[in-house]
């Protein structure tokens, strides 16, 4: 119930979990496929909100549906 109401907590809590744990890069999943109201409301503007929380703390990489991503 937190994250409903507080949408940009989950960005925020997914950053810092990526610092935690050391990770060089944050790829997030899921996004853009998740969205069921009244059960669960995406995060709007998830890139934009992932971009500014992680600002000089980790890279983001947003990869698209069957995208390949090279480590």
């Amino acid at each position: 119930m937190l994250l409903q109401r507080l949408p940009w907590a989950g960005v925020r809590i997914a950053v810092a979990a990526a610092v935690i744990l050391d990770a060089k890069t944050l790829v997030p999943i899921h996004y853009g496929t998740m969205h069921h109201p009244p059960i669960y409301h995406e995060t709007a503007d998830i890139a934009a909100r992932l971009e500014a929380a992680a600002a000089n703390k980790i890279r983001v990489d947003m990869i698209g549906t069957a995208e390949i991503l090279r480590l």
